[in-house]
């Protein structure tokens, strides 16, 4: 990651938390969250302090890959994630910092958090269908004898 002359003076780390969290509080309902709603301060809290750490190049992208898996064991659905994708994306631009422009332009953040979130939502749903077959496999057990 590039430097930035002012990497966080540009960036209301306060404000993106806030949005962050009523993302994740507009889509409770819909998705799948394994958390209580307590935790979505917190949830809205380790995205920002994610963004934050990208920025200043203290984590790579395979730290957002991580990032975007955790979403999904969370239960966060679609359209959360990718809400919070997109207001990540708009704060990046509106900094009017060439440096997070680029980030926004490129996906820089965003990609290797849908990537992950992605890859996460494969697992599991891959691990309900397994457990969903051997549930099945159980029950005609003893039709089978």
């Amino acid at each position: 990651m590039t430097e930035l002359p002012e990497p966080l003076n540009s960036l209301n780390c306060e404000r993106l938390a806030a949005e962050l969290k009523q993302v994740l509080q507009a889509t409770m309902f819909t998705s799948t969250l394994r958390v209580s709603p307590r935790h979505l301060q917190q949830m809205a809290n380790d995205l920002t302090n994610a963004v934050s750490a990208f920025i200043q190049g203290a984590v790579d992208a395979e730290a957002i890959h991580r990032h975007g898996r955790h979403l999904a064991d969370n239960g966060c659905g679609h359209k959360a994630v990718i809400e919070q994708a997109h207001i990540i994306n708009r704060f990046c631009w509106e900094t009017a910092t060439p440096a997070l422009q680029q980030i926004a332009l490129t996906g820089g953040f965003t990609r290797p958090l849908l990537e992950g979130y992605m890859r996460g939502r494969e697992e599991s749903l891959l691990r309900e269908q397994e457990r969903t077959q051997n549930a099945l496999a159980r029950a005609r057990e003893p039709l089978d004898q």
